[in-house]
């Protein structure tokens, strides 16, 4: 055999030329001599020249070391140096798995402490709430207290909202009113603090003694809550009524009312709108107005349409209201110009004119943004 075998693969060996002190591979062959691939020569030279302290100091020379294919020394020191790579890469990767798993558990942990920060923030928001509603509401019931216990209506006013403009027509409602006045002790039925409108603003529903339910709604302007008074009283300056039995063609009145829209009575986009004169009780309802058609191409249809459908939504959502909450269900509440028109058969008919406002209240209770 040529030379001594050094490391065996599966279908070539080493063989260390002793010769021209080379390492090279070599198919194994039987019977026929294995040449060198560097001199070319048979590497066995004598018999004494494979033996093992030859060549350890072969391999530990540095005479051919560095030599692609002709040092052993390269070989072994490939295998360690990927050796070496390999336990460098292993420790990278478990460096790598090390750190996303910390990475994983502080966010885990960032997450879990944020929904509780959140929680705890929204209980102080509503605990705040809740109690500046209480100090509002306690001091709106001593003003109510002092306004029914007035002995008239110069003083009744001062704590009204606008109430020197309002003195005239306080003086006529109570001249000519029956309705119940909320006296006496009474039970809170409902209170919602608003900070969000044109002033602050407080509501509550309050019932008395024989069961009776009324609004209230108050308004802090210039640093003092004052009363709606108009809204509390469901005042007009003309009765639906009065106007609907005696007719005058082209004489348009505004009016607080409840309006409801009826389905099916005629084709098409049209709304048809029934309307109605509401009372002091909060929900009662009287006399309905003969049915007014709203075509879509009515200034106010659009706002109408979306504010009915608002309003199943939000009855669908079960919207928490307190001004509002015994109205009837689909019922809206709005400031409109009702008219009569005749038409072209002489017969006269009901007509809206316009829609002001969708409350019944003083202030405009949503800050509209101006362009």
């Amino acid at each position: 055999m040529g030379g001594k075998q050094l490391v065996s693969e599966e279908e070539k060996q080493l063989y260390h030329c002793l010769r021209c002190n080379s390492v090279f591979s070599a198919p194994i062959s039987e019977g026929k001599p294995t040449l060198c691939n560097i001199c070319g020569k048979s590497p066995q030279q004598d018999s004494t020249y494979a033996v093992m302290d030859v060549l350890e100091q072969v391999i530990d020379s540095d005479q051919t070391h560095g030599v692609p294919g002709a040092d052993i020394a390269d070989f072994v020191s490939m295998q360690k140096k990927r050796r070496r790579k390999q336990a460098k890469l292993a420790i990278v990767v478990w460096c790598v798995v090390l750190g996303t798993m910390i990475g994983i558990s502080v966010y885990l942990q960032t997450r879990e402490r944020a929904p509780i920060g959140a929680v705890e923030h929204e209980a102080k928001r509503v605990a705040a709430l809740r109690k500046k509603t209480g100090e509002v509401y306690a001091q709106c019931m001593i003003d109510y207290k002092q306004f029914v216990n007035s002995s008239n209506e110069s003083e009744r006013s001062s704590y009204v909202v606008k109430g020197v403009s309002k003195l005239l027509k306080m003086s006529e409602y109570y001249e000519t009113s029956i309705e119940p006045t909320l006296r006496g002790e009474s039970r809170n039925l409902g209170t919602r603090y608003y900070e969000d409108g044109e002033y602050p603003r407080l509501e509550a529903i309050l019932q008395d003694v024989q069961g009776r339910v009324f609004e209230l709604v108050f308004w802090n302007v210039d640093g003092s809550w004052k009363l709606d008074w108009e809204q509390h009283v469901r005042y007009q300056n003309q009765s639906l009524v009065e106007f609907l039995l005696a007719p005058r063609l082209d004489q348009s009145s505004e009016f607080k009312l409840y309006v409801r829209r009826r389905y099916g009575s005629l084709s098409g986009d049209d709304l048809n709108l029934v309307f109605y004169e509401p009372k002091v009780l909060a929900g009662v309802r009287y006399q309905e107005s003969p049915q007014v058609i709203v075509s879509s191409d009515h200034p106010d249809y659009e706002a109408l349409s979306e504010a009915f459908e608002e309003l199943d939504q939000k009855a669908s959502d079960g919207d928490f209201r307190i001004v509002g909450n015994n109205d009837g269900v689909g019922v809206l509440r709005v400031r409109a110009n009702l008219v009569f028109r005749g038409g072209h058969d002489q017969e006269t008919s009901l007509q809206l004119e316009g829609i002001q406002s969708f409350d019944w209240m003083e202030y405009d209770p949503v800050i509209k943004d101006v362009p």
